[in-house]
Order: structure tokens, then sequence, then C-alpha cells
């Protein structure tokens, strides 16, 4: 059986987590937002800048 205290790190871990996810959704909403609209930027450049950053997201874990 699974401890509780493993559990709760799991969860804990989880909602740290989660909560990143949504931070960044919204932030990068509102920045592709202003970038397009208000700076002009193409859409291309916008969405490479903002999308290479989540490509290389999944190295946060090997960097701690």
């Amino acid at each position: 059986m699974v401890s509780s205290r493993l559990l709760f790190l799991a969860l804990r871990l989880g909602l740290f987590q989660a909560c990143l996810g949504a931070l960044a959704v919204l932030t990068l909403g509102i920045f592709n937002r202003l970038l397009i609209d208000d700076f002009q930027v193409p859409a291309v450049l916008t969405a490479l800048a903002l999308g290479c950053q989540q490509l290389v997201a999944f190295t946060r874990v090997w960097f701690g």
C-alpha cells in the first residue's frame, strides 16, 4: 500500500505543477495578445517566441 506521506507528497508536487501551468496559460495568453495586437509583432514570431519556451519546459526536471 502507498503510505499517506508519499501520497501527500505526490499531491503537493502535482498541485504545484498544475498551478504553474494555469499561471503560464494566463500569462502567455495576455503576452500573446499584447505582442500581436498592440506591438504589431508578426504572429509567426510571437508563436515561435512563446512556443520555444513551452517546447523546452520538460528540461526543468533535469535542471531542478
